[in-house]
């Protein structure tokens, strides 16, 4: 009868409950069990960590600098990242020598300021008194006879993806000090400029300013390129944005470039159009008066067609419109103050099924912004000998347009009404971005002999690809994927950042290093608008999340009472 008096015992139930979660804690922990239900496994550990540290040949000294005397939220944003160095420390074993202080003493704070890390002032301040105390927030690493810091303030704030950034400061150890990054960037008529912003319209759709300087102090120093003559021997990639006017001998330069087992990253346009920016004057009185004008087909698409169908491509001389996977844009005008979708950008993701998610380069990626892009075509018997990969896709139900208004307002229509005369609903996904790698043929085989280039330029040709390289062609039908015009506002910055890390994933993959390809595609989460309503029901379901509440208690109210007067009238 005891026995079962003590099963029956809720305390001894409840003693047991807790003793059990933290044995089954205590075991996944030993085994390094964790389950990451975060969109996009944000707190995992990533596969990056366990190939670099299998680089380290001698072990790596980590010191955590992290004052633990703090306010709790502060608390609360640095707990995930001494997880994160426990794991690494799991992950390296012996290689690991992992150290996190605490510094309250005298002793360890001037150790921490000769690593390079120095106090930041917290203030307190309750309606008794204020208080200033000094926090310490900083990571020192040293390999061999190399050392560096990481500091875990970043804007006002504790720095986000902590893996990524503890492991570019670790490479950069045990890498040699490298200043130029083997990436050329062509400037010539018709490329997107560089240049650095004056005014605010400066930040413009045909302005790549942001990406280069930030490329710069990722990757080393960016070579500009006018291909007067051969591609130097120093770049490894060379980057084409917009639609540049190239001559015979310039595109013969790249063809050589390529055959050489150079690499080309193409983002080119198979339309254009422009947007007119607000005037200054209106916008001091609170009127926007830009305007986003109609597509256009410039004649130096079907001269890049020309060129490129050798390698078999084509860049298609149309827009994609995406309504069922349009962004949640902030209009970069100002004329409008809310989100709405915008069907000429398309954010595809690998949950829409729209990122091919068995290739090196893109298994990692979760999704990617595509803003006024067109689709591509693809020609596999022109280069037998490539390979040809589809990385990213439209959805099975695009619109495709040879010529469109883009103005925010007119796109809302999109999906909504009848199809345009002229427009082409898809009946399968097309390719956007598409990667060619292998032994490529020269496109010039047959055309030496009408290029005015000196003799001795000539007998350099290369027919084929030279011995064992491989050249890569990795093109894109949009060159604003990194545009400053994202810049235009802040909410459109968090899509810069999710395609700077990808492009930067697509750089280093095509100079062969693949390293941080899965802890840079870590990002935050965008939500998708994926249907947009007509007004009428926007304003249908603005009213029943208005009135649905209310009416719910009201009826529980009418129920309680009417219960309560049955009950006493039974009683009566």
């Amino acid at each position: 009868m005891k026995d079962k008096n003590i099963f029956n015992n809720k305390i001894f139930i409840y003693v047991n409950i807790v003793i059990l979660f933290l044995l089954i804690n205590g075991i996944a922990y030993s085994l390094n069990l964790k389950w990451d239900f975060s969109k996009g496994k944000i707190n995992s550990i990533s596969e990056s960590t366990e190939k670099v540290l299998k680089k380290l040949k001698y072990p790596l000294l980590v010191e955590a600098y992290i004052s633990r005397d703090i306010p709790g939220q502060l608390i609360a944003q640095l707990q995930p990242i001494i997880y994160l160095l426990e794991d690494i420390k799991r992950i390296g074993k012996d290689k690991i020598n992992l150290k996190i202080i605490n510094p309250v003493t005298e002793e360890e704070r001037n150790l921490a300021s000769k690593r390079g890390i120095q106090g930041i002032p917290i203030e307190e301040a309750d309606i008794h008194k204020a208080s200033v105390r000094m926090g310490y927030f900083g990571i020192y690493l040293q390999y061999g006879d190399k050392s560096t810091t990481i500091s875990l303030v970043e804007q006002g704030g504790i720095v986000g993806n902590f893996e990524y950034v503890f492991l570019k400061e670790l490479k950069k150890l045990l890498q040699d000090e490298k200043t130029i990054s083997g990436i050329g960037y062509l400037k010539t008529k018709g490329s997107l400029d560089i240049r650095r912003w004056q005014t605010r319209l400066d930040q413009d759709k045909d302005n790549l300013f942001a990406f280069k300087n930030l490329l710069e102090k990722d990757m080393g120093q960016i070579k500009e390129i006018e291909l007067k003559e051969p591609v130097p021997d120093t770049i490894e990639t060379l980057i084409i944005a917009g639609l540049p006017e190239l001559s015979i001998e310039e595109q013969y330069y790249l063809d050589q470039f390529l055959m050489k087992g150079g690499n080309l990253l193409l983002m080119l346009k198979g339309f254009d159009f422009t947007i007119t920016p607000p005037n200054p004057q209106f916008l001091q009185l609170g009127i926007s008066s830009g305007s986003r004008g109609f597509t256009t087909i410039p004649e130096a698409v079907k001269q890049w067609n020309q060129f490129l169908e050798f390698y078999g491509l084509k860049i298609n001389e149309r827009i994609v419109l995406e309504p069922n996977l349009a962004v949640p844009e902030v209009d970069i005008l100002g004329q409008y103050l809310g989100r709405y979708p915008n069907p000429s950008w398309a954010i595809y993701s690998q949950e829409t099924g729209n990122i091919y998610t068995n290739h090196e380069l893109t298994k990692h990626i979760p999704y990617v912004i595509f803003p006024w892009f067109s689709d591509l075509s693809i020609l596999k018997e022109k280069q037998p000998e490539v390979k040809y990969s589809i990385l990213v896709q439209t959805s099975k139900k695009a619109i495709l347009r040879k010529e469109t208004s883009l103005s925010l307002k007119d796109l809302q229509l999109v999906g909504q009404v009848p199809l345009q005369e002229g427009d082409e609903e898809t009946k399968e996904s097309l390719p956007v971005m598409v990667l060619v790698q292998g032994k490529f043929k020269s496109a010039f085989k047959d055309k030496i002999d009408q290029l005015k280039l000196d003799k001795k330029i000539k007998e350099q040709f290369l027919p084929g690809q030279l011995g064992n390289t491989e050249g890569k062609i990795l093109l894109i039908g949009t060159p604003y994927l990194v545009s400053d015009i994202f810049f235009r506002n802040e909410a459109n910055i968090e899509y810069f950042k999710i395609n700077y890390s990808f492009i930067q994933n697509i750089l280093e993959y095509l100079q062969g290093d693949t390293d941080l390809i899965a802890v840079r595609s870590k990002v935050p989460f965008i939500p998708i608008l994926q249907i947009q309503l007509p007004v009428e029901l926007q304003k249908v379901f603005s009213w029943i999340h208005t009135l649905t509440i209310p009416l719910i208690l009201s009826i529980y109210g009418f129920i309680r009472l009417r219960n309560r007067y049955r009950k006493r009238g039974v009683e009566q």
